[in-house]
């Protein structure tokens, strides 16, 4: 991933996600997601009943984005 695009998801991370997995994603009232795959992520936003409300949140490469920085940190 390019330096802009750990940028973005790092933005939408914070945005969406810190709340719940803190700003390192190691987890607060959710669990730590730090690694998690694009396939983690949209599993998890189908099965958990809080994140099912963002099952049209993000596009497919809204959520490459996240993960790729998920991957980073």
């Amino acid at each position: 991933m390019t330096s802009e695009e750990l940028a973005q998801g790092k933005g939408l991370f914070n945005y969406h996600c810190s709340t719940c997995h803190a700003l390192d994603a190691k987890g607060d009232i959710g669990p730590d997601i730090r690694g998690k795959s694009v396939e983690e992520i949209k599993q998890a936003i189908a099965e958990v009943d809080f994140m099912q409300g963002f099952q049209d949140e993000f596009s497919d490469k809204e959520l490459r984005l996240i993960s790729g920085y998920l991957q980073q940190i």
